[in-house]
């Protein structure tokens, strides 16, 4: 069997164990030591990291302000999307 056949045998755990980064390290035949392509943890890491940080960059300006100014900004027609409730008015700046 020729080194070539061999590589093409590995078996699913193996693979897998290559696809975590766990497989031992072989060498190749130029000598140098094999590189795992996709590291799935790293991914994981990064998916996490962008899901905690998303709200903290993306998310709207909220901003409160006195009823004064509300009503000033009311006059001047400067609102959009009027919400009335019980305890709070919410709108958005044109």
């Amino acid at each position: 069997m020729s080194d070539i056949d061999k590589k093409n045998e590995e078996s699913p755990r193996d693979k897998l164990r290559a696809l975590f980064g766990l497989g031992n390290s072989q060498k190749q035949g130029n000598g140098y030591l094999q590189k795992p392509r996709f590291n799935l943890w790293y991914a994981l890491i990064v998916i996490l990291l962008f899901t905690y940080l998303k709200p903290l960059f993306f998310s709207e300006q909220v901003e409160t302000i006195a009823y004064s100014q509300f009503k000033q900004y009311l006059a001047d027609g400067k609102l959009d999307n009027l919400s009335l409730g019980s305890e709070k008015i919410s709108a958005t700046l044109k």
